[in-house]
Order: C-alpha cells, then structure tokens, then sequence
C-alpha cells in the first residue's frame, strides 16, 4: 500500500460540470484541481487521489488524522505527488499544503501546483512548488521538475546557482524570459 485512497470524481469536460451544477459552484479552486486531473490524464499518466494517515496517542486514546494528497501520480516506476493550492498567500496555507508531504515518506517527488505565473523554486525538503502555466503548458514538466531536483539533491539549497538551473530547465527559463519581453513591450 503506497498511500492510503480516497474517492474524488472529475469530470473530463469542465462545461459539462458547469452546466450540471447549474453554474452554482464556480470555485475557481475546484476547477482549477479537475483541469490538472484531466491534463495528467491526457498525457497518459495513472492518477489517483492519496491519503497519508497519522496515529497519536492522547491520554491513552488514539487519535487518527487523515491528510489528503491530491494526486498521486504514475507513470511505470516514477511517481509524484501532486497538491493542487489555488494560491499560498501566506506562511500557514503554505505549510497546510506542505503538511501531507512531509509524512510520506518515500524519495518520490513531491509539487505544489499554483495558479500564479511564478519561479519555479524548491525548498530545503525538496517540494517543488511551480505555476499552473509552466506546469500545463511544458508537455514534460513533470520530468523536467524530476530532473532540476535529481541535479540539486545533494547540493543544499544556497549552493544550486542560476547556471545549475538554467541548464537543468531551459524550458521554463526559455518561457520565463519571453514571458518578461512580453511585459516589456506592453509597457
């Protein structure tokens, strides 16, 4: 058992979903974690949704939690988890979506989804976090954040320079420079 499971549904036309709900719920959250759902589908990898559970004793009585992990995600002997956080605007919603994470603890790797258009960047426990575009829009991406992290693993964080990822990400840094002459231009 890798994980423990839980059921979600997605639906694979989003408009579908829209108009059976009768365009009520329009969480841009929940719309947000079903395009990542279909996206890893698409390109043929297995996902499901995980659940990492923790046992403590108080006063002789034990007290389970249950952290969910919204995708846990195959492809032959890789796997990666994968939270879904709309947005991380600060220190505690950073360290809830980092929390069921922390407890698994196999060597997989481990990414934060956001919809904002930011650096990727990893932190000293090696989660990635990296923006909804960079994430949909790179056919690879899940193999390019493999492979930045398989580089930096044993270097700690201060010691990874920009040379380290532009050669690791040329993608992404490629899409980041163009993403800036864009801004330029309509200034």
């Amino acid at each position: 058992k890798y994980i423990g499971s839980l059921s979600k549904y997605y639906f694979c036309d989003v408009g579908v979903r829209n108009t059976i709900l009768n365009f009520r719920q329009q969480e841009e959250n929940h719309i947000m974690e079903n395009i990542l759902y279909n996206e890893r589908r698409m390109r043929g990898y297995n996902v499901d949704a995980g659940m990492v559970e923790t046992k403590t004793n108080i006063d002789g009585k034990t007290i389970r939690k249950q952290y969910e992990v919204d995708f846990v995600v195959n492809e032959g002997s890789n796997r990666y988890y994968i939270q879904s956080a709309f947005a991380m605007p600060n220190i505690e919603k950073e360290q809830q979506e980092k929390t069921s994470f922390s407890l698994i603890t196999d060597s997989f790797k481990k990414i934060i989804v956001v919809k904002e258009d930011i650096k990727l960047k990893r932190d000293d426990q090696g989660i990635v976090t990296v923006g909804l575009l960079d994430f949909l829009l790179n056919k690879d991406s899940l193999k390019l954040l493999q492979k930045c992290c398989g580089d930096f693993i044993n270097k700690p964080i201060q010691k990874v320079t920009l040379n380290d990822i532009k050669s690791s990400l040329p993608n992404f840094i490629e899409h980041e420079e163009t993403n800036e002459k864009t801004n330029k231009k309509e200034l």
